[in-house]
This record gives structure tokens, sequence and C-alpha cells, in this order.
């Protein structure tokens, strides 16, 4: 009867969180929205292994109190042995693609998982190494022969996942994962020791205790040198966006509802660089990143600084409330490695991942607060926002715009224009969809369609590549007036001028700045030798033909002598 309890449960819950191994064949690279209709279709499958599972219980518990019998005391246990068989999976993945037998999640890199790139990859099984380690040291006191089969099994599972996950998780260099695993594994480790023993220690061997905490200190302060080393301008890009995210909330500290990521941060980059008071790296490392790579300024900039402490307080507390139960040391270091994680890195972007999250938040409230009471609430509420019908609708229209996609990268713009309008309406919150289907406006002459729907999309993106297709849809809105809609060559300015504002590395923005003040009907000299000078002399981040195009074509321009003399 326990036995089968006990995989029922395990069932219940490993099925949402194999939303992690969703592949995304067939959509546009980085979307997870299968993820989502992944979890619409297991979680009735799901609820009925609960259900049953509760059934189960409370008919074995038939003559205790009622609120006893609701009491799912082992379920933090499940939930870890669910994290450790897809934190198995996940390592065995990721050998795989080192040695070539599976396909990685992106072309530039080998390993990745089931996910889109190594970063979250490398967090996820950060998240699942403690939860190993924590059930090995909570058997490490009995030889093997005093296990039961059941605790021979939990060791022997622990082990081979944790060793598996070692073997995986430096090789996706994912700086932040490591931090977050090394923080995660000390926690434990310090949860498991003989506190007594240790004070003890401390007593007798003083001084060789000093000399033993600053070596530590040394090494770990040499650590922290090393990973910053490894990828330095990462780091210092890393570094970059926190500063423009702060000012960014600085800016408007108190949002009214909700707003998205893209828009405050872009302005507060471009705002940075127009004051011209910056260092040569900073333009060096500066990019259009389309997370925060913070969770916690994330949250801060799209929801404001009130509600996000009050959210960061509801998770403290309910983190040390977990804590203070020996027996739950998994799960709280499981939340503390994402916790840490989230500090650099997006995991509550990825649906697997959050949904990972959740269910470790999941098991300290089922134990704390409202024992087996608040599970059947919670589950029902995922099952609700999982079997959501827009998700479907989304999927659809993803796999419609990747079929689209094939006519706007071979050039056929009206027709990738007509293919991309019905999809709007279902994917009006993609940057990138947006970007997309306002360029094939622009190049099927549809100047103003294209600025309205490029305009949105500078909501979901900070690429400055919108402003850009901006600028030359109005500069050719005014060409085609003939000159009398002086207007539209003033706004294109000035959209050219915020591209280069935003990212200033970038030598495209300066080059239709310069052919923009060559227009007849718009003709400014001094400010085009200004721009061409620019684009001929500055490093651009990365070298290329097109620059060399654009370099060429205007070393050779040369002005009539009539338009000299205007």
């Amino acid at each position: 009867m326990r036995i089968v309890t006990d995989i029922l449960w395990i069932v219940a819950i490993t099925l949402p969180l194999c939303m992690v191994l969703v592949p995304a064949e067939g959509m546009p690279a980085g979307e997870t929205v299968a993820q989502w209709v992944w979890l619409g279709k297991v979680w009735p499958w799901s609820a009925m292994c609960a259900v049953t599972a509760y059934g189960w219980q409370m008919w074995s518990r038939r003559g205790e109190k009622w609120k006893e019998r609701w009491k799912v005391e082992s379920f933090p246990l499940y939930v870890t042995w669910s994290l450790i068989l897809l934190g198995g999976i996940e390592a065995v993945w990721g050998v795989c693609q080192v040695y070539g037998w599976l396909p990685s999640g992106h072309s530039q890199y080998a390993l990745s998982g089931s996910f889109f790139n190594p970063g979250p990859y490398g967090g996820y099984l950060a998240m699942v190494l403690p939860l190993c380690l924590h059930h090995y040291l909570a058997l490490r006191g009995k030889s093997w022969r005093d296990l039961d089969v059941r605790e021979r099994m939990r060791k022997a599972g622990a082990v081979a996942v944790g060793v598996l996950i070692l073997c995986v998780l430096p090789a996706t260099m994912s700086r932040t994962a490591w931090l977050a695993a090394a923080v995660a594994c000390v926690w434990v480790g310090v949860r498991h020791g003989n506190r007594q023993k240790w004070r003890d220690q401390w007593k007798r061997h003083r001084k060789t205790g000093i000399a033993c905490v600053c070596m530590v200190a040394i090494l770990l302060a040499g650590g922290l040198a090393g990973m910053y080393v490894l990828k330095p301008d990462s780091a210092r890009g890393r570094i970059f966006l926190w500063r423009m995210a702060c000012r960014a909330i600085v800016s408007e500290p108190f949002v009214q509802g909700s707003r998205e990521f893209a828009r405050p941060y872009a302005e507060a980059q471009a705002a940075y660089f127009a004051g011209g008071d910056y260092k040569p790296w900073e333009e060096r490392v500066a990019g259009s990143p389309e997370y925060a790579f913070n969770e916690y300024l994330e949250g801060a900039v799209r929801l404001g600084v009130l509600p996000c402490l009050l959210l960061l307080s509801g998770v403290g507390y309910h983190w040390y409330r977990c804590q203070q139960r020996q027996e739950w040391t998994g799960v709280c270091a499981a939340q503390l490695s994402v916790l840490v994680f989230a500090f650099a890195s997006y995991p509550f972007h990825i649906p697997g991942f959050a949904m990972a999250a959740c269910v470790l938040a999941l098991a300290g409230f089922v134990g704390v607060y409202a024992g087996g009471l608040l599970f059947p609430a919670v589950w029902i509420g995922i099952g609700v926002f999982g079997c959501n019908i827009r998700w479907q609708e989304k999927e659809a229209a993803c796999r419609k715009w990747l079929d689209a996609q094939t006519f706007y990268r071979t050039g056929a713009y009206g027709t990738a224009a007509d293919a991309y309008e019905p999809l709007e309406p279902v994917l009006s919150r993609n940057g990138r969809f947006l970007f997309e289907y306002g360029h094939a406006l622009y190049k099927c002459q549809r100047w103003m369609e294209a600025v309205a729907v490029l305009e949105r999309a500078r909501d979901y993106t900070t690429d400055p590549m919108p402003c850009n297709i901006i600028g030359q849809a109005l500069q050719a809105r005014g060409d085609e007036s003939g000159g009398r809609m002086k207007e539209c060559y003033r706004q294109a300015e000035a959209y050219y001028q915020e591209a280069i504002h935003l990212l200033p590395g970038r030598i495209y923005p300066y080059y239709l700045l310069a052919k923009l003040y060559v227009t007849p009907h718009y003709l400014h000299l001094e400010k085009f030798e200004d721009m061409r000078h620019v684009v001929l002399g500055k490093n651009p981040k990365v070298m290329s033909t097109a620059v060399s195009q654009m370099r060429e074509e205007l070393k050779n321009m040369v002005l009539p002598e009539s338009e000299k003399k205007k």
C-alpha cells in the first residue's frame, strides 16, 4: 500500500515537472510555449494520480482526525526525488551531447541539455546537486549492510545522479551555476555537520582554525577572481547591464500596474550613452539584452520597488520557516540554489525551471502552513493556468510564424507580411515577431504601417534595429512626398540618433544618418562629414563585410558642386 502511494505521488509531481524536457522542435528559436502546452496536457493525469493517492491515504487513516488524514508528511521527499530523477535525465542528456550522440539546443554551444543554452541548463543542475548531497549525508552514518532496501535505493540514486551532475556542470561554463551549487552544497554540509563538535575543535585549536579560515578566504577570493578572468567582458557586460537596470528603477521606482522590461531599460541605456560620460569598455560590452540577468532587478523594473520588496520579504520568511526543520534541508538548499542563481540569470523566464521553483516552494507550504489542505487548491490553480486555451493558440501561431519566416528570409516580403498579419493578435507581445512583421511591411513600402508595428516592438526588445527601420520608413515617407513633409526627416533623424545612443558601438545608424544628411530635401553637409568621419574611423565591435561596404560607399561618395554651394 505504501509503495503504491509513493509511486502515485512521484508520478503526480514528475509529470508537470517533465515540461522542462519538452523539445522546441517546429518552433522559432528560444520559444518555450510548448512547455506550457505540455503542462495543460499532462495535468489531468497528474491530478488523477494525486486524487488517487489522497483517497488511498485517507482510507488508510480513517481512524484518525479529519485534519490529520489530509496531511502529506512525505511531500517534500516526493518533490526532491522527482527533481533528482529529472536532474539525472538532464545530466545523461548533457553527457550524450558532449560525445555528439545528441544534438545541442543551440548552434553555438555543444552542451545545453534540453535548454536553449548552457546557462539555464547549468542552473537546473545546480538546483538538483544539493538535493543529492542532502540524501547522501542523511545516510552517511549507516553502513551499507544496516540500510534497508528503500534507503539503499535512496543512497545509490543520490550518489549516481550527483556524480553525473559533477561531470557535466563544469562543462556548462556557467559561473553563476557553479556559485549557486557551491553555496547550496556548503549550506547542506553545515546543516548536516556536528556544530558542537566544531565549537569544541575551535576552542582547542583556535590558531589553527584562524589560519584555516584565512586560507579558505584566500582560496575563495582566488576562485572568484578566476571566474572573472575566465570571461572578463561577459562579467563586465553583466555589471553594466545591472547598472542600467538600476538607473531604470531610479527613474521610475513606483510603477502603476506592470510593464515590460525592454522599454524602460532601453531608455535608461540610451540616456546614459547620450550623456557622453562613459568609458570605452562600456561601449564595447553594451548589448541588447532580453532579460536583466537578475530576476530581482527585473522585478523592480517591471513591478516597482515596493511590490518587489514585499515579494522578497515573503520568500525570505518562507525559506526561514522551512529551514528550521532538519529533514527539509534538501528542499531549502535547492530553493537557496535557485535564489542565488536568479541573481545573475533568468530562471523564472523558462517555464520548466519556474515550475520546479514553484513546486519546491509548494513543498514548504504544504508542510509548514496548512498540511495537505493547501496542496489541492494549489494543484488546481496550476492546472487552470496550464490548461489555458491561449497556450494552444500561441503554440499554433508560433508554428505558423516559423513557416512564414521562410518567406521572410528568402526576400518574399509581401507574402511574409500577409502571413504575419493574422498572427499579430496572438504574438503581439513578441518583440522578434513584431520586428520581422514591421520590417516586411517596410520592404513592401507600407511606411506608416511599418512604423506603427515597429513602435510596438520597442516595448518588447532593446535592439536598436526597430529605431533604424522606423527612421528609414519615415525618411522614405518624406522622399515620397517630394520633400514637403520636413517633419518626417526630423523624426527619422531623431530615431537614428536614438539608435546611436542605445548602442554607440554599432556603425549602421551612423551610416543611415550620413545618408539622411545628403538627401536633397534635408541637406546638412557638415553633419554628413561628421558622420562619415565616424563611420570611417570607428572600430566596430565585430568587423564584417557589411561594415566594409558602408565605409566604401561613404568614402567614394562625391557631392555635386551645386549641392556643396548650398
